[in-house]
Formats: C-alpha cells, structure tokens, sequence
C-alpha cells in the first residue's frame, strides 16, 4: 500500500506541476510527463503502484487537460482515440518496466547462486589441492627417507669395516697394504657421505626458497676451474678437458653457486660413463645477453623421453639405475640453481658419438642485478 501511495503521490506532483506551466504546455508534453512518472514508478516500486500510477495519470490527463477540462466529458473524438492511446502505452511501459525489473532480480539472483556455486566450487578444488598436495608430500618425505637411507647405510657400512678392522687386528696382522687400503675406503666413503649430506643441504635450500645468491662479476673461466679442482678425486679416472675461448664476457652471477652446479654435472658425468674416459667442459657466448657452458661425458647417453623428468627431484632413469647409486637430487639442484639465476638447462646428445652433454645458459646481467 505504501507503495501505491507514493506512486500516486508523484502523480499528484507532476499534475500540479504541469497545471502552473499550463499555458505553454500542450498535450503532448503532459502525456510525456505523465509516461515519465509511469516509467520511473514502474522501475523503482512495484507492479501494482506502477498501475496505480497508470490510471490515475489517465484520469488527471482527462480531467484536467483534455477539453473541457474539469469533466471527465471528452467532447472531440481524436480526444478519446489520444486517451486510450495514452492509457495502452502507460500500461504496456509499466507491465514491461515491471518485467524488466523482475528479470533483473531473477538474473542477479542467479549471479548470487553462480557465485555462490563457483565459490563452493573453488573451495573444493582448493580442499582437494590441500590433499593432493598432502599426499605429494608423503610421497616425497618417503622418497627422501627411502634415498637418504640407502645411500648413508651404504658408506657409514664401508667407513664402520674398515675402522673395525683397523681397531680390533693385533698389530702386526695388518701389512701396511692392507692398512693403507682400509683407510682408502674409509676416506672415500667419508667423502662421499660429505657429498651425500652436500645435496640434500643444497636440496633442502632450494625447497625452502633459501638460494640466497650473491651477484657480482665473475669469470666462468675461474668458476669452472674452481669446480674442476674441487672435483678432482672424483675424476682422477677420467681425463678433464676444459676449453674456454679469452674473449669470453664476464658474467654477473653467484661464482658459488655457478661452481656448485658445475661440480654437479661433473659429479654426474663421473658416475655414468666409464673410467678412462673423457669428460670434456666448453663454454661460449650465445648471443649478447647470454654465455653458457657444457659438460659432456662419454657414457651412454640420455635417452630423449628421459631428458625432461631427470631434472625432477629424486627421479633417476630406469636404465641408468643400475649403473651409480645416488639420490636423484644432484640435477634438481642444478636446475634449481639455474632457475634462481634466470637461466636454463638442458640435456642433449653429443653430435657424432655416444654420451650426454648438459648445457647451461646463464645471463650475463647488468649492473642492476638483471
């Protein structure tokens, strides 16, 4: 009801509005005026205010500007053909008005449910991430455990033989040969137990997005050579080649964390091709924003399907298994170095013979820092 007075209220408004301005308004403007009323009461209130403002508009149109006013006697017939027109449109804008705004209200509540849909939806998505992410988890916690077990037992099984034997033989049993060959093992198992507990720090770093790198200009020459030596029992039986041409830029890098991911892929290229062999190492520029460097081994290769999945955390070939232990973690952290350095890394072929070569690329960068 409130409505419905309003409505009638405007109506009441505009008539006496339109009466003050009567001399110059014709009939035309006043069936204008009166639609106006109709429309905006037929949008902003209900159906039934919208009619209530429909018929009363056409009884003050007849009333008081249709000859002679001040009757509801319409004298000329064109008159009462204007009134029913009039009264047909105001009731046609105030049905389709009421229409429009009832399918709006429909569409926003349909907006509301689609979005109340959409948010359940990405809840349970989000839920389902959680657990997907959950599991991922496990798997990689197992993973871990499973590697990190194996590949400590295995040295920590050497060093305790060796020790033992050194400690419980009276003297005088062991030959100096033998003595020295049980503190052989013991070295090189305790090495690699150091490079072992390396990776997964190294790892563990790159997990938590701790790579803290500490730019500057460096020279890929000394970087690699740092690698080289630092890798050099590892490599005692394989030869080294190193090529790197003199004009070769500097680049802005971590020198630290460049010969971490050289001393990776050299670690790599010792465990997969076969002593006496070559390890050869180049770098070039590629480009004027770029320099990288290889490392390529004569062992037997990386088949094509593998070469995406090898950089994966933990993932070792199924055909290079067999061939090294190791805990699947030394190209991750290539990889993961690489990418903090914005640079990329790849594995490929060697043209013309058998072997893997791994390509780093590394920006040269700028004194910002890019």
């Amino acid at each position: 009801m409130s409505h419905q007075l309003l409505a009638l209220g405007a109506v009441i408004t505009v008539t006496v509005l339109l009466l003050l301005a009567s001399p110059i308004a014709n009939a035309t403007t006043v069936a204008l005026c009166y639609l106006l009323v109709v429309l905006y009461v037929a949008r902003g209130l209900t159906r039934a205010a919208a009619i209530t403002a429909s018929v009363t508009s056409v009884v003050a149109f007849n009333f008081f500007f249709l000859p002679p006013t001040g009757t509801f006697t319409i004298s000329d017939p064109l008159n009462w053909v204007a009134l029913a027109s009039f009264m047909l449109v105001a009731l046609t804008v105030s049905q389709l008005s009421a229409r429009a705004k009832r399918q709006t209200a429909e569409a926003q509540a349909q907006g509301t449910e689609a979005r109340r849909l959409y948010s359940e939806l990405q809840a349970a998505f989000d839920r389902e991430a959680e657990t997907e992410a959950a599991r991922r988890s496990e798997r990689l916690k197992s993973a871990l455990l499973d590697a990190v077990t194996h590949n400590l037992r295995t040295p920590i099984t050497s060093i305790k033989a060796s020790t033992t034997a050194l400690l419980s033989a009276s003297p005088g049993n062991l030959t100096d040969e033998v003595r020295s060959e049980l503190l052989t093992v013991a070295n090189e198992e305790a090495d690699r137990l150091d490079l072992l507990v390396g990776d997964l720090i190294g790892f563990a770093r790159i997990e938590a997005g701790e790579i803290g790198l500490h730019l500057a200009w460096c020279s890929l020459e000394d970087v690699i050579g740092s690698a080289v030596r630092r890798a050099e029992r590892m490599t005692r039986a394989h030869t080294i080649e190193v090529s790197i041409p003199p004009e070769l830029p500097l680049v802005r890098a971590d020198a630290r964390s460049l010969e971490e991911v050289c001393f990776q892929l050299l670690e790599n290229a010792t465990k997969y091709s076969p002593p006496g062999t070559t390890i050869s190492i180049a770098a070039q520029a590629s480009g004027d924003d770029f320099v990288e460097f290889s490392v390529a081994d004569e062992g037997p290769g990386v088949p094509a399907a593998e070469r995406a999945r090898i950089f994966d955390k933990f993932y070792r070939a199924p055909a290079t298994r067999a061939a090294a232990s190791g805990t699947g973690l030394g190209l991750a952290i290539v990889l993961g170095i690489v990418g903090a350095h914005s640079g990329g890394v790849v594995a490929a072929d060697r043209p013309g013979r058998t072997g893997a070569r791994f390509v780093v690329r590394i920006p040269i960068g700028d004194e910002d820092g890019k």
